[in-house]
């Protein structure tokens, strides 16, 4: 009876061991396995909300510059800050639109007669306008006790809508 015995305990052994290795370390991995899905899952969907939030910044930001890659806009904000200066404006003329990297870089060249706090005026109005505006350069030559002509650059970029990336995958315009 002895040996019966010896071999049903190590049938009940052996079966138990395959069992352990062959259902319950397998569900284990599987359990691993669908954990570290579930992780790259919440990561992915973390990054898509950061680029997601990233472009709502980048084109709020954009709608600061140009809505066209001509200077148009730019002369009409840039005469319409004169006008508020109470300057008086003798020249607005654009400038060819040059390349920087992939944006083009739009620029008038603007001249008008004004005194020093109208200047100081207009140039702060430059500074604060809601469309993204760069003084590079300003000549001041003094006409007289109260009034100088002054000749300026005003630039900008002109940056293209930003396309969103679908749902449920990438978009190729990044």
């Amino acid at each position: 009876m002895r040996p019966s015995l010896l071999s049903g305990a190590l049938i009940v052994a052996l079966s138990g061991f395959l069992g352990y290795h062959s259902i319950y370390m397998r569900a284990q991995a599987e359990l691993r396995a669908l954990g570290d899905q579930q992780t790259h899952e919440q990561k992915t969907q973390e990054v898509r909300a950061q680029l997601a939030a990233s472009l709502n910044d980048m084109e709020r930001l954009r709608k600061r510059l140009p809505q066209a890659p001509e200077a148009e806009d730019l002369m009409r904000q840039v005469s319409h800050l004169a006008q508020e200066s109470e300057g008086q404006l003798t020249a607005l003329e654009p400038q060819s639109p040059a390349s920087l990297t992939d944006f083009p870089r739009l620029a008038v060249n603007v001249q008008f007669r004004s005194s020093y706090h109208r200047l100081g005026a207009f140039l702060s109005a430059l500074e604060s306008s809601p469309m993204f505006l760069k003084v590079e350069d300003l000549d001041v030559v003094s006409m007289g006790e109260r009034e100088s002509q002054i000749r300026l650059v005003v630039s900008t970029l002109y940056v293209p809508p930003f396309a969103a990336p679908s749902p449920g995958g990438s978009s190729g315009a990044l």
